[in-house]
């Protein structure tokens, strides 16, 4: 997982840690979530891109913390009656600039 199970469970007001799996889990799919809304691959901070593709992108700090509010939000909805199907804003807020517009 590229994203920091620390920082998940900070968002989250460390949850127990029998909880650990499930956040894995919900960190991997704010990575596709991530991948799918921005149409980037993400990698971690120290990969190295230079043959990368071009939509190739490093994860930063706010990228990160778009995912960790993704998956607190993920999280306190596990039942999915949130209505709509759009990310939280604060997630689209940090992950808009990352956007790839291949036009």
């Amino acid at each position: 997982m590229i994203f920091s199970l620390d920082l998940i469970r900070k968002q989250l007001r460390d949850p127990p840690e029998e909880e650990d799996t499930y956040l894995q889990s919900l960190g991997l799919a704010a990575e596709q979530a991530f991948n799918n809304y921005t149409g980037r691959t993400l990698y971690s901070a120290d990969a190295d891109l230079t043959e990368a593709e071009e939509n190739a992108i490093a994860v930063t700090e706010e990228i990160e913390l778009g995912a960790a509010v993704l998956v607190a939000w993920l999280y306190e909805n596990r039942d999915g009656d949130v209505g709509g199907d759009r990310l939280p804003v604060p997630t689209r807020l940090l992950w808009n600039p990352h956007r790839w517009l291949n036009v």
